[in-house]
């Protein structure tokens, strides 16, 4: 009989771990820059039936992903 072995995780190039932080870092610029009601909205209800959400919420995953992409520079924010 055989034991289960865990799996290792797989280790992340260099490439990958900067891309994970420019994503992190373009999330939080990007959310400090939101008006109050916009991440009131997102936070209290992320995953609402409510259209208007959904849009906020596709809208702004769009403008982290053009920003933490691209060869702009973004600020260094704390990163939770």
């Amino acid at each position: 009989m055989t034991t289960y072995k865990a799996k290792r995780p797989k280790n992340k190039s260099k490439k990958q771990q900067l891309l994970a932080y420019r994503y992190r870092c373009a999330y939080n610029h990007l959310f400090e820059e939101l008006p109050k009601w916009k991440k009131k909205l997102m936070i209290e209800a992320p995953n609402s039936e409510c259209r208007m959400v959904k849009e906020q919420a596709v809208e702004f995953s769009h403008e982290v992903a053009m920003l933490a992409e691209s060869n702009r520079e973004i600020p260094d924010m704390k990163n939770d």
